[in-house]
Parts: structure tokens; C-alpha cells; sequence
């Protein structure tokens, strides 16, 4: 089912002891769970998220880490990795999608978000914070694909991100890994950052 999900909204929830994924499409203006990923660790832990979909949202269907996604069997078969640079002096901000038997795609932020990472307020000490009041997008293409895009939507509290998947043939499962990548990495939400800094003395909902 994962892999049929072309568009949907995830909502993050963190603590000291669980890291969460809410997954949701919209039904006639109304969130509907499809699916959850989710681990028993704090975000900064190297343990991969569980992909979970089905009537309880407990049918297994994958793997999710923010460099790499795999299918549910005892291999956990890799789908393809992703990655992330940031050069503050030169091309500025770039992703690396690569998915077995597809073209690599390359992901570089959109609209108003490649203003902010390619020219001059991309030495700005502060920008991840913006990405939490003016949003954060980025498209990922390839030959002879559209690829996909994701946006980590305003808001301080819950990060929120949308995924829309233009081009058929890209696995679900490792645009949640980019997905992941963000949140995992460079998203600046205030209680990830204390959790980081004051983790022991917070509570652990």
C-alpha cells in the first residue's frame, strides 16, 4: 500500500523516548491516517523507522532511516539512499536522490526557499529558523523524470511536511527517507533543539 501513496501530509512527534510519524491524505477536507512511522528512540538515534500501514496501522511494509530506505523482508533489502550538500560559497544547496533503476534525481529548493539557500541570505547564520515561518521546498528531477517534491510546512510546533510524487516509478518508502533526511537533520523546531541540548532534564511527553 506505501507505495501507492503519491500525496499525502506527515506530522512529526518527538520525545526523549519515541519518534513518530503520522501519515494522512485528505478525505473531502479531512485528514485520514494511512499510514505510521515510527521508533522507540529519540530522533538522533541511528535505529530506523518502522513504515506501518493497514486497517491499525500495524502491517509492516518497510524501512526508513534519513539516508536509506528498505523493503520489510528479513533482508531489508536496500530501495536507494539520499543525501544532502550545503555550500555556502558555491551552488548553494543540493540533494542526491538515488533509487535502483532509476535516473539520479537532484533536489534543489523552489520559489521563495532557493532565494534563501543560493544567493546571499544563504550565509545567513539563522535560515534554518525561516524555514519554520516562510516554509521550505525542494524539487528533486531527473533525466527523463519528475521526480518529486516535499515542504516542510510553517508552524513551530509538530513539524509538518507535505510529499507529492509526480513520476510513478519513485519508491514511496525513499521519499520518506528525504523526508526523514530533513526532519532528522536540518529541521531547527525549538523542542528538537532542547532536546538535543537539555535532553535529560525534559519530559519525556
Amino acid at each position: 500500500m506505501i507505495e501507492q501513496l503519491r500525496e499525502c501530509t506527515l506530522t512529526s512527534r518527538h520525545t526523549l523516548h519515541s519518534t513518530t510519524f503520522e501519515v494522512s491524505v485528505d478525505v473531502e477536507g479531512q485528514p485520514k491516517p494511512v499510514a505510521r512511522l515510527h521508533k522507540d528512540h529519540v530522533f538522533t538515534s541511528v535505529h530506523a523507522l518502522s513504515v506501518l500501514t493497514g486497517p491499525g496501522l500495524d502491517v509492516l511494509e518497510g524501512w526508513v532511516t534519513p539516508r536509506w530506505a528498505a523493503t520489510a523482508d528479513e533482508q531489508r533489502t536496500r530501495i536507494g539512499t539520499v543525501d544532502h550538500s550545503d555550500s555556502r560559497v558555491v551552488g548553494g544547496e543540493q540533494w542526491t536522490f538515488e533509487q535502483h533503476g532509476l535516473p539520479t534525481l537532484v533536489g534543489r529548493p523552489t520559489g521563495a526557499t532557493r532565494a534563501r539557500y543560493s544567493g546571499p541570505l544563504n550565509l545567513v547564520p539563522m535560515k534554518r529558523t525561516m524555514d519554520m515561518l516562510f516554509s521550505y521546498r525542494v524539487r528533486f528531477q531527473g533525466p527523463g523524470s519528475e521526480g518529486f517534491e516535499f515542504a516542510r510546512l510553517t508552524g513551530t510546533g509538530h513539524p509538518r511536511y507535505s510529499l507529492h510524487l509526480h513520476d510513478d516509478r519513485v519508491s514511496t518508502l525513499l521519499a520518506l527517507s528525504a523526508v526523514y533526511y530533513y526532519d532528522r537533520v536540518l529541521d531547527d523546531a525549538p523542542r528538537k533543539s532542547l532536546m538535543n541540548t537539555f535532553g535529560t532534564f525534559l519530559p519525556g511527553k
